[in-house]
């Protein structure tokens, strides 16, 4: 499995409109979810991960409710013959969470076939099922391959069994240099071999569509190529050189893109694009008679980047023209770009099409005008760079949209991973951060290249067990699983041993991060608020055994933790880095716990020992706290911006100390959890509620019964201010309510009566437009709006009772008689959940706001309204502004009441 680092959309294409999304739509909405990438990232046990059949029966279900009318699924290895794949070992991966992630895959494949299944459910759903296989150009690589770098993943998990067999079908450069991954295709097994994958998939599952798609991977182990057209030199296409043009490639400085004669516009170079180019297109008429032998109704589609290839493939040509000629292909996406993982200097390298930075693509007119006067019209154009939300229908000239999921899955499964950790707080007052007590880890075992576990939340569990790494197998100085010396009396223990060269450091880890600034590697939240105790329990084998603890980030900040001294077994506690120790001994050959206590309002923590935390090893100690931190629009450096940072927790790390070889033991670790919600219990009593789902899209709801307390009512004479929308919503429905602005709504058919000992609470979901050309969902601090809209309860037109504002990028609430800033940033283009909490009692009330993917920040407590008056009659109202860019949309409206004494 291949961590998707990157999600690249081609800007210079992309439509954004605020038109509204119609049902009766006429042509394709294609999602194209990365199975592998979207298994880890948004799992376990969300729709989204589409790691269970039923996963996979609810996200089509979601998919159809967001107008969607297929799916390219990516295949991965399972989709394989078995004989057509090399595995490799991961004893020697150098990142052992990787190696975990890539186990768990296999895992969830072992369980069920996710293609299958997906094909399966499509049909019922009436759904187009298209088996996506980026694998022309991504065909891994022995386990020796590979040179360390920044997300680079060596030793890759397979290579294919025909280029490990025949590495001279790999394309090389004048020097010999492999490009692993990229075959070339003028060697007739390369072709009947990749061939010979579609075919074994089409007769074993059953599939009836294809994209044969060209995404490489290859930067992922190898550096980027110094130019463009580096490659390309292997014997067949020498030869050919030779036979049909009379020139040697391998001597003629032409070809040799380090000299200065090199010039893509020469004939002769441009000869050799072509004839490149021929080769694939030999592969494509191969594929598509095989194909045609077992089904002739089996379609086949092509992602095209231009007349040329691009990166990372160099400049050979894309004859699409002979495609459609020839009826090679039924449909076309375009533009596509071709780089899974982003080379950033690919503009100074000479190629002739670079998607990315929109230079040499065919524009849709051109392609659509071609496929209607070919003999093969029915060829589809299907275009890239939809939207993330909100689609409108595709450019003029395409017959479709290819959409990425990326926003839409991460807004849900981050939706029912907080559902999850809310009922995991009620059961259990805390949420299992971490969980591990080591008894299903192997004995003298170092799992996956020294990892074992899982990094990410598992709702069966109701745990995160944590992904545990650098384990050994007992025959170094590496973390060991052993059942000599545990906690209690079965099951097993770490044992760690002190090292000279290091190397004997045992790190449990959750993947999680403080906002969306990752969403493309993690899920869960991060440990940012609230309380959280780190607990474990410690063994000394003997009077030379030390060992270090820590509660910590990936910044690895050495200021909450304890120490354990060589001799006298005293404790020390971490006051900003620097040992202070204490009265407490920890005994040789003795369990003991150890409990670390962080406190987020308090900025500090506080350490105890012993099952009962009976005794004080420190008391209110102060951290460090960050002041910003560098986020990146997912890894592109040129759109990068600074943001407040948090201090953060999700790992624990445990390094033995002392005279080499000397041994503690470490058993039963956990974290546990208790976030700051800050939200009211709704009462039982509902004044109003409406989830929008019941309503048809496109349609007003001005009149219209909401789910509960009556109707909807349009204030001003254009009835279609609030109109349905598919395109976003939050949680588990499809559907939300879209403000075109400039003027209110109205909710219920009477007013709400005020009590003097009510609690009442207004909740509901906002989405607010930004300014910006595609709507990002990361927290970008410089993102604006002109969009301007109040939300509040109120007792006329004239007099608000409770509100919160949002504008001027920053939220704003109703104290008394005017509007409060609070200084906190809106969340644009993500959904933010609100809720207004108001007691009559004390005439206070507090609001509290929850953008997707971060933990609940209160805005601010504040005096309603007419607070003389405790039996105000009052009625819910929404003004949004008319924007010439912006809008906002709502869901999930819920206005429920209670009395206290009740």
């Amino acid at each position: 499995m291949r961590i998707f680092k990157e999600l690249v959309w081609v800007i210079g294409i992309i439509v954004f409109s605020c038109a509204l999304v119609v049902t009766a739509q006429d042509y394709e909405m294609n999602v194209i979810p990365s199975w592998g990438d979207i298994a880890i990232v948004h799992g376990r046990g969300t729709d989204a991960a589409m790691d269970s059949p039923e996963a996979i029966a609810n996200i089509i279900k979601h998919w159809k409710g967001r107008g969607f009318t297929g799916v390219y699924l990516r295949t991965d290895l399972m989709q394989y013959d078995p004989n057509q794949l090399v595995r490799n070992s991961q004893d020697k991966q150098e990142n052992p969470r990787l190696a975990v992630l890539w186990k768990y895959i296999d895992s969830v494949m072992e369980k069920f076939d996710v293609h299958v299944t997906m094909q399966k459910e499509a049909e019922k759903a009436g759904f187009k099922y298209w088996a996506y296989h980026p694998h022309l150009f991504s065909d891994g690589a022995p386990a020796d391959v590979g040179v360390p770098g920044p997300g680079r993943m060596i030793p890759w998990s397979y290579c294919m069994r025909y280029t490990y067999e025949h590495p001279e079908v790999v394309s090389v450069d004048r020097k010999g240099n492999r490009h692993w991954m990229i075959r070339e295709y003028a060697y007739p097994g390369a072709r009947s071999s990749k061939v010979d994958e579609f075919v074994y998939m089409a007769k074993k599952f059953g599939l009836k569509r294809f994209i044969a798609d060209l995404r490489s991977e290859a930067l992922q182990i190898l550096p980027a190529p110094d130019k463009a057209d580096q490659y390309g030199f292997n014997e067949p296409v020498v030869n050919d050189m030779k036979t049909l043009f009379g020139v040697d490639i391998m001597t003629d400085s032409r070809f040799d893109v380090y000299s200065p004669n090199y010039d893509t516009s020469d004939p002769m170079v441009q000869n050799w694009f072509n004839l490149r180019g021929t080769y694939f297109t030999q592969l494509l008429r191969e594929l598509r008679e095989k194909l045609n032998a077992v089904d002739p109704n089996i379609k086949i589609a092509i992602p095209l980047s231009g007349d040329h290839v691009g990166p990372p493939m160099g400049n050979w040509r894309m004859d699409w023209r002979t495609w459609i000629d020839e009826g090679l292909v039924d449909e076309i996406i375009s533009p596509a770009a071709f780089e899974a993982t982003l080379d950033k200097d690919s503009a100074s390298k000479a190629y002739l099409t670079n998607v990315n930075a929109g230079k040499g693509t065919v524009p849709f007119a051109v392609i659509h005008d071609y496929i209607k006067s070919s003999k093969h019209p029915e060829i589809k154009v299907i275009s890239s760079g939809a939207s993330s939300y909100f689609y409108s229908p595709p450019p003029v000239g395409a017959d479709g949209w290819r959409c990425d999921v990326w926003y839409d899955s991460y807004t849900l499964a981050w939706y029912q991973r907080w559902e999850q950790w809310k009922k995991d707080i009620q059961d259990f007052g805390y949420i299992k951060f971490l969980d591990q007590n080591f008894d299903t880890f192997p004995q003298n075992n170092s799992g996956y290249s020294g990892g074992w576990g899982d990094g990410w939340h598992d709702p069966k569990l109701r745990a995160c067990p944590g992904s545990w790494h650098k384990l050994g197998d007992g025959n170094d100085a590496r973390p060991v699983t052993q059942d000599g010396i545990k906690h209690g009396d079965n099951g097993n223990a770490i044992k760690l041993t002190s090292a000279a060269d290091g190397g004997n450091t045992l790190i449990g880890w959750h993947a999680s991060a403080p906002d969306r600034s990752n969403l493309t590697d993690c899920l869960d939240n991060a440990i940012t608020n609230g309380t959280a105790t780190f607990e474990f329990w410690l063994y000394r084998s003997t009077d030379d055994s030390s060992v270090s603890t820590y509660f910590q980030s990936d910044d690895y900040q050495q200021d909450v933790g304890l120490n354990v001294a060589v001799k006298t077994g005293k404790v020390s506690y971490s006051d900003g880095g620097k040992w202070v120790e204490g009265n407490y001994a920890l005994p040789v050959g003795q369990w003991q716990k150890f409990l670390i206590k962080v406190d987020f309002e308090k900025q500090s923590y506080f350490a105890y020992a012993g099952a009962d935390e009976a005794i004080l090893l420190c008391d209110n100690i102060k951290y460090s706290i960050p002041k910003s931190r560098k986020v990146s629009q997912h890894g592109l450096e040129h759109i990068s911006f600074d943001v407040p940072a948090y201090r953060m927790f999700k790992l624990v790390q445990f390094i033995p100390a002392g005279p080499v070889g000397n041994v503690t033991y470490v058993d039963d670790v956990s974290v546990k959890w208790v976030p700051t919600l800050y939200y009211t219990k709704p009462g039982n009593k509902i004044y109003f509620a409406d989830d929008f789902e019941s309503h048809a899209v496109a349609t007003s709801i001005n009149n219209v019964q909401a789910v509960a307390g009556g109707n909807w009512s349009v204030k001003s004479d254009d009835p279609n201010g609030y109109v349905i929308e598919n395109g976003t919503s939050y949680g588990e429905g499809v559907k939300c309510v879209r403000a075109k602005g400039g003027t209110d709504v109205v909710a219920g058919r009477q007013k709400l009566s005020f009590g003097d000992d009510m609690t009442v609470t207004v909740d509901f979901d906002i989405y607010i437009r930004s300014n910006s050309d595609f709507p990002y969902m990361i927290p970008n601090p410089t993102t604006k709006s002109d969009h301007r809209t109040t939300i509040g309860l109120q007792k006329d037109p004239n007099m608000l009772v409770s509100a919160v504002f949002a504008g001027d990028g920053t939220w704003q609430y109703y104290d008394g008689d005017k509007f409060v800033d609070s200084k906190i940033r809106i969340a644009y283009d993500v959904w933010n959940h609100v809720q207004m909490a108001i007691d009559t009692s004390s005439g206070l009330y507090k609001v509290v706001v929850q953008p997707i993917g971060e933990l609940p920040t209160l805005l601010g407590t504040a005096q309603w309204g007419g607070n003389a008056n405790k039996k105000d009659n009052v009625y819910m109202s929404i003004s949004p502004s008319k924007s010439e860019n912006g809008f906002s949309c709502y869901d999930n409206v819920s206005i429920a009441y209670g009395h206290k004494s009740k």
